[in-house]
Formats: structure tokens, sequence, C-alpha cells
């Protein structure tokens, strides 16, 4: 029983690291879920993660999905196996940049909202 009960623990332990995790980890994670949902063609995951605004220049979010399937549709862009290698935070904004499968580098621009990291309009950090 004592095993079972130093197992819990473990993870509660690791629970409570994981949520202690930098804002750059956090915008990092969170570009790399973006570029996967883009390898994936995957529109609604892509609008869950994209900022207000970028929901409103995509026509509000009842029309992202169909907005921003199109653009798949329409675009030939490769990021499988995204991976980021370089995160830079400043305040309420961050830059990640994302480099795919195809050697290509991207970067990603994000805007902190309300705790989470959401992919934002290319403002870069000023």
């Amino acid at each position: 029983m004592k095993p079972l009960l130093a197992g819990w623990l473990s993870l509660l332990a690791l629970g409570f690291v994981a949520c202690g995790s930098s804002e750059e980890e956090k915008a990092q994670e969170a570009a790399v879920a973006y570029a996967k949902a883009v390898a994936d063609r995957d529109a609604a995951t892509m609008c869950s993660l994209s900022s207000e605004e970028l929901l409103e220049i995509n026509g509000g979010a009842d029309e992202c999905e169909s907005t921003t399937t199109k653009l798949l549709l329409d675009s030939l862009v490769s990021q499988n196996q995204p991976e980021a290698t370089d995160v830079r935070v400043d305040g309420d904004r961050a830059a990640v940049e994302i480099t795919g499968s195809d050697g290509v580098v991207r970067i990603y621009d994000l805007v902190l909202e309300d705790g989470e990291w959401k992919f934002g309009t290319s403002q870069g950090l000023g």
C-alpha cells in the first residue's frame, strides 16, 4: 500500500511542478500546438488557439472554422513535427520561432488572454 501512496504523491508533486511552468514554456506549448494544428489541417484547434483580435479578422468566432479551412486548403503549408527553437516573452506578447520538418522557420506571434497564450496578429514584440 505504501508504494501506491508514494506513486500518487509523486504524481501530485509533478502536477504542482507543471502548474508552475514559466510564461516562456506556456507560450512555447501554445505555439507548438498551433503549428501541429496547421500541419494536421485542424481548423477547430487553430480557432480555439486564436486571439480575439484574430477571430474578429476572420469574421468572428462563428466563421473562424470555415475561413480557416479555406485558407488551409488554399495553402501548401507543411509543418510536420514542429519544434520550438526560440521563445521570447515581453509582458502579454510573445514570439516563438517554430521550425518544421520541412526546415522552414516561422515566427508565431502570441498574445496572453485570460491567462492563456493565443495565436495573434503579426505585431511582434515592439
